[in-house]
């Protein structure tokens, strides 16, 4: 489970250097989401793993409210909960490897979802965060898209 660790570590990357770039103040709740995991991840080194997961916890909390409240509708709200929910599998530490084929099946399925490649979870570890990353920040500008679209 190192190789999942390295991988939030590169998605943390990914939101500290690529993100802010490609985020604009649109106003939409939406949008809010998406800068609220931004913010978990930039503040990931700073604060640990720990605070990291109730960051995420709250970003579903939030997103829940807002699907509730119809700011954001099903298919976006759908899509972001999946987010979370690899993101934070990717943060899970699971040295004897009870949760592995649960999440080898998940990165699996998200990343030929959002990028039609192969996961191997046998493979090595640069390879398989280079797909998992590619798959979040493909999903991610893909939902920042539709709210474009939306606006």
């Amino acid at each position: 489970m190192a190789s999942i660790r390295k991988m939030a570590i590169l998605i943390l990357a990914w939101f500290v250097l690529v993100l802010p770039a490609r985020l604009n103040a649109q106003g939409v709740s939406g949008q809010s989401l998406l800068e609220g995991l931004y913010q978990a991840f930039t503040r990931m080194a700073e604060t640990g793993v720990d605070a990291t997961v109730k960051k995420l916890e709250s970003l579903m909390t939030e997103a829940t409210s807002a699907r509730e409240a119809n700011t954001i509708d099903a298919a976006f709200f759908k899509r972001y909960h999946r987010v979370l929910l690899v993101v934070r599998l990717s943060l899970i530490t699971d040295i004897p490897g009870i949760l592995k084929p649960l999440v080898d099946r998940e990165f699996g399925d998200f990343i030929k979802d959002m990028t039609g490649k192969t996961y191997d979870p046998e493979g090595g570890a640069t390879k398989q965060i280079t797909q998992f990353s590619e798959a979040v920040d493909t999903e991610i500008m893909n939902l920042m898209a539709e709210l474009r679209k939306k606006k």
